[in-house]
């Protein structure tokens, strides 16, 4: 996290952006003459991470099946898939389930690229 002013971001805007959307860095800006009040800049994929969580525990159904599934895959009741080259996620039985619900009903393509 990087902190700096709002007269500091203004000279050096280009290489803050730079710094949140290369190095997934994220910056608040202090208002002038204020403690509490500013701005916080995060990258777009950032933002999308926190607002899927803020929606996967926006109903109490939602948060349960969640913990359920972080308890199974504590317990070791889990498997894993090679999506892509480099990247291997492990499921436990309901969030593959969901994830292949996911991918037949993704309209905008946000997992084409996980195939």
């Amino acid at each position: 996290m990087i902190t700096t002013s709002v007269s500091e971001f203004r000279k050096e805007m280009k290489k803050y952006l730079d710094q949140v959307s290369d190095g997934f860095e994220t910056i608040i800006i202090h208002k002038p003459n204020t403690a509490d009040e500013g701005f916080v800049i995060l990258s777009l994929q950032e933002y999308n991470s926190i607002k899927a969580t803020q929606h996967e525990l926006s109903s109490t159904t939602n948060e349960k099946r969640l913990d359920s599934a972080i308890s199974k895959f504590k317990s070791g009741n889990s498997f894993s898939k090679k999506l892509i080259k480099k990247m291997k996620l492990i499921f436990v039985d309901e969030s593959w389930e969901d994830y292949l619900y996911w991918q037949q009903t993704d309209k905008k393509n946000w997992l084409a690229s996980t195939n």
